[in-house]
């Protein structure tokens, strides 16, 4: 299977940026799944609802749910990427070392569904995808919080950089994107580590005061936050097509300036879907990270 010929195939429509968790599709091929002894299948369809893993970036996990085809309902228990070079083997989620700009590599999503899904399902079959509703709230909420606990803290330290940093789009010199070494959402919220060390120190960060304060600073992050959640600002994703390929933008029009990165994730459409966000900070001396959780809950 890992010789299988894609080429011809266009990389997947998704339209989970827009928030959709229902589509009807066409499957485009059905393979064993490599990474599964036991085994498994992996449904590539034209067309999904279902964001994947993002095997270069693993920060939200994959949606499930089910796919439908005819009278049968399988459960879609991971989503994952696969990739192909022209001519080369095809290469499944942490496996893919090519690079989304690399020129004629062709990226898909791909269901994964039990062994017995094969006896129905085939190149070709009209299918329905449908997207668990709760988890894909609950994790797109959390991605929302993660970016905005990152622009929250950004601006409770504005003050304590002593040389220029480049700012992030709210005009704040950009913490997050200094020392952020790992993040990570689930259903709960998020967690994110930051590097503390020397190099931060030498680029002009008050790394000291910082640690002095902390308390105070987390404070004003969860403040930010809460004032953040009753302006019930609105949440969009900008994108250049309807590829998994295709960049894409989150925007967020926050108080003080609006917010923006390059996202492939998905999110909550406005912060009013939020009841609350809640950073707690932790630092391990020995390693120099910082680890803040931010516990979210929906309304």
């Amino acid at each position: 299977m890992s010789e299988l010929d894609l080429s011809g195939t266009t990389s997947t429509i998704v339209t989970y940026p827009s928030g959709s968790i229902h589509e009807t599709a066409t499957v485009v091929e059905v393979l064993s799944d490599p990474r599964e002894a036991a085994g498994g299948l992996l449904v590539i369809t034209d067309a999904t609802p279902f964001h994947p893993l993002d095997p270069l970036w693993p920060d939200q996990p994959a949606d499930h749910g089910e796919l439908l085809v005819d009278d049968n309902v399988f459960a879609v228990r991971d989503t994952i990427t696969v990739a192909q070079r022209p001519g080369g083997p095809i290469q499944v989620d942490d496996q893919i070392d090519a690079r989304r700009d690399e020129p004629d590599v062709l990226f898909l999503v791909a269901h994964v569904v039990d062994e017995a899904a094969g006896d129905v399902l085939t190149k070709g079959a009209a299918v329905t995808l449908i997207v668990s509703a709760d988890r894909r709230l609950r994790l797109s909420a959390a991605h929302t919080a993660c970016h905005l606990l990152a622009y929250a803290l950004n601006e409770a330290t504005h003050d304590l950089w002593r040389k220029p940093a480049p700012p992030d789009s709210r005009g704040h010199h950009d913490l997050d994107a200094a020392a952020c070494v790992l993040t990570r959402h689930d259903i709960g919220g998020s967690t994110d580590e930051y590097r503390l060390g020397k190099s931060l120190r030498n680029r002009g960060f008050d790394t000291a005061g910082f640690l002095d304060g902390l308390s105070l600073t987390i404070e004003r992050v969860n403040r930010a936050l809460a004032n953040w959640i009753a302006s019930d600002a609105p949440v969009r994703i900008d994108r250049t097509g309807p590829f998994l390929t295709d960049r894409r933008q989150w925007i967020c029009g926050t108080p003080g300036g609006t917010a923006e990165m390059p996202c492939g994730g998905t999110h909550v459409q406005r912060l009013g879907e939020l009841s609350s966000m809640t950073a707690v900070a932790s630092f391990d001396e020995p390693s120099g990270i910082l680890t803040i959780r931010n516990h979210v809950h929906l309304t």
